[in-house]
């Protein structure tokens, strides 16, 4: 029984790393491997954590992260495959078969070039209020788009835009209750259809 295990990680921590863990996944599974585990870092929290023995029993870990990976030390020793997020949702499959050819990751080793790899991604890393504002921002857009549906809907049915809002000409759309439960709808003066409660 062949297992993948991997690390998905990107700055905000929103899309792009669940993106990331679902086409590893897939890719993973095209390439015959019957258990696929990947811990995702996220604004949530880290999920589905990988743990030594896990680790170690792996026949393949493949990264996909922009920022450092937390607890890093525990894959000492290990051949890991480094890529970002964007090389994982774009080409997992060819991401996971560098896996022959990858290096063993030594954290004493690796010491000096964590230390660039931190003052990097310090720099690159978000304030917490920037991520707060942008998880909400994320949350807002669906209303968003929904804002400008109902608008072009309005405009659809014959809107127009006055100094008061849009307003829709009388006899435009007729919509009419009827006591067993649906409303029928009428678009210039003629029958368009049912709506049932």
């Amino acid at each position: 029984m062949t297992t993948l295990v991997g690390v998905t990680k990107c700055p905000v921590g929103i899309a792009h790393t669940y993106m990331a863990a679902e086409k590893l996944e897939q890719a993973a599974k095209k390439l015959g491997y019957d258990t696929v585990k990947i811990e995702t870092e996220g604004a949530s929290g880290t999920e589905n954590t990988l743990t030594r023995e896990e680790i170690v029993n792996a026949d393949a870990i493949v990264f996909g992260a922009d920022v450092a990976v937390d607890d890093i030390e525990r894959f000492d020793g290990q051949k890991v495959v480094f890529g970002d997020t964007t090389s994982a949702i774009k080409d997992a499959k060819s991401l996971i078969e560098q896996y022959e050819n990858a290096p063993v990751y030594h954290t004493k080793a690796n010491a000096q070039e964590e230390e660039t790899e931190k003052s990097e991604t310090s720099k690159g890393q978000q304030n917490p209020l920037v991520k707060q504002l942008l998880n909400g921002v994320s949350h807002m857009i669906p209303f968003v788009v929904v804002g400008g549906l109902f608008i072009a809907l309005s405009i659809a049915f014959g809107g127009h835009p006055t100094s008061s809002g849009m307003v829709i000409p009388k006899g435009t759309v007729l919509v009419s209750y009827e006591p067993s439960w649906y409303f029928r709808i009428y678009i210039n003066d003629s029958y368009f259809g049912r709506i049932y409660c």
